[in-house]
């Protein structure tokens, strides 16, 4: 899968589920919910794709460098969310999981 609809897929299943969560569990206003999931997909996304999962692929193979990519953006993405509202990191990791999860979910159906 090409990088723009990679990021397009990710965007499309990520930030609604941040979006959402945010102004459920944390009173976050959709459109900045909105922001986050686009801020946070726009530093993970790039450096997961062009930087790791390349590196990685090479040292343990694909699906375990998928496999350690996903733990690491998990992380990230909770990460800077929690640097940004400094509140609850159970929550905006159970959050993070879900949305990375989602969209994982979507890109390893689309290249069955």
């Amino acid at each position: 899968m090409g990088y723009l609809r990679a990021l397009g897929l990710t965007l499309l299943c990520e930030v609604p589920v941040y979006a959402l969560a945010l102004w459920r569990l944390f009173d976050v206003r959709p459109l900045l919910g909105i922001g986050a999931g686009i801020a946070v997909n726009a530093i993970s996304h790039p450096l997961a794709f062009f930087v790791l999962v390349p590196v990685l692929s090479d040292v343990v193979g694909s699906v375990a460098a998928l496999a350690i990519v996903e733990v690491a953006v998990w992380l990230v993405e909770a990460s800077l969310l929690f640097m940004w509202l400094r509140r609850r990191p159970d929550r905006l990791l159970a959050v993070s999981l879900v949305a990375n999860g989602l969209s994982l979910s979507a890109g390893l159906l689309l290249l069955r």
